[in-house]
């Protein structure tokens, strides 16, 4: 297999298995008590699914948390031909990994059918608070002020989801596996998740394989006149990756961040990553007398204790240090203009492949 391929199948199982591996793993958790469930949406919930969208993301992209890192650069335009969509905002991004997983789910309970088995699907008719970016404004102050770091407190809307346990349509199957003998719910998920755990043989990986055929990154994969080029895009998103984690602007946002009291932290993101890290330490669950940290619940309007409470506010003193040192060093400003100047020469360096990638798309209708 070659590298093209490899990376492209790693991108593919990145997006897929991030949605639907965070989704399983919920599933099974109980992260609701019994009192609540029909009320809250717990902090496995959100921050996982949140998570998943935002490690998918393009260096163009940015992350879903920040929408001054949205910006239109030279290789917008071809990233998101691949993507299926008409621009790389984050918003267009993750409504097209909500879509996808739509898809997928219709062509599980296809292939569930075929087998002789019964897939329910359940796609929330308003998506988890952690799948919608219009949500996430890690740089709007007032959206600073209300949940910080969307950690202890996150944003939530429409029909709350008792502890992720129906996220992407694992809450109805659970109810009906519990219905089925031990050998019945031993066949119906190796039918799902293939025997051994082999996705390839499931109907999960069957029918993310289809789905991906179907669009257009599944189609220009497939045809070697764009190897080459689709090699020198991955190679070019590694590197832009790198650059920022590397770079002068990182390290003055670091720097920022350890004289105004938190020190260590070596990139962008680093801030959240920590405070979760201490949110559910041994210290501070005994200090809240929990014993797992899923016994943690959080929403938007939850009235929080008083010792919730002075952690969010320290929560919140964090992210307005963040957000402060983001614009003193002018990160995103600076970010921007590396991808853009990269970005240039890369796109003269291609041209000509370029080209015949949006014509093929263009002449295929998935464009």
């Amino acid at each position: 297999m070659n590298n093209l391929r490899i990376k492209a199948l790693l991108k593919r199982q990145r997006i897929a298995l991030a949605i639907l591996g965070a989704a399983f793993t919920l599933a099974g958790s109980g992260c609701a008590t019994a009192s609540s469930a029909t009320e809250v949406t717990t902090a496995s919930s959100a921050d996982s699914m949140h998570d998943a969208a935002a490690r998918t993301n393009t260096s163009d992209e940015a992350d879903s948390d920040w929408q001054a890192g949205e910006a239109e650069t030279p290789m917008s335009r071809y990233w998101a031909m691949l993507h299926g969509v008409e621009n790389m905002n984050n918003a267009e991004i993750i409504r097209n990994h909500i879509a996808a997983e739509a898809r997928v789910q219709e062509l599980v309970a296809q292939c569930m059918h075929n087998a002789g088995f019964e897939f329910i699907i359940n796609l929330p008719e308003n998506n988890p608070a952690g799948f919608d970016p219009d949500l996430w404004r890690r740089d709007d102050p007032d959206w600073i002020a209300r949940f910080g770091m969307g950690v202890i407190v996150a944003p939530s809307h429409g029909t709350p989801l008792p502890g992720g346990a129906d996220q992407f349509g694992m809450g109805p199957n659970i109810e009906m596996l519990e219905e089925l003998s031990t050998a019945e719910r031993a066949a119906w998920h190796e039918a799902h998740t293939g025997p051994g755990g082999n996705w390839d043989l499931g109907c999960v990986g069957q029918a993310m394989t289809q789905h991906h055929q179907e669009t257009p990154w599944g189609m220009v994969e497939s045809d070697t006149e764009f190897a080459p080029l689709m090699e020198a895009m991955l190679e070019l998103d590694t590197r832009l990756w790198q650059d920022r984690d590397n770079s002068e602007w990182t390290r003055d946002w670091a720097n920022c961040m350890a004289d105004a009291g938190h020190p260590g932290l070596e990139r962008l993101g680093d801030e959240r990553s920590a405070f979760w890290d201490y949110f559910t330490s041994f210290e501070v669950r005994e200090r809240l007398g929990i014993s797992f940290w899923n016994e943690i619940i959080y929403t938007e309007g939850l009235v929080l204790s008083s010792e919730l409470r002075e952690l969010q506010n320290q929560e919140i003193e964090m992210a307005f240090t963040s957000f402060d040192c983001i614009n003193s060093v002018n990160f995103w400003e600076r970010d921007i203009a590396h991808r853009t100047e990269v970005q240039q020469q890369f796109v003269a360096d291609h041209r000509v492949a370029l080209t015949a990638l949006e014509d093929a798309l263009v002449q295929s209708g998935l464009r």
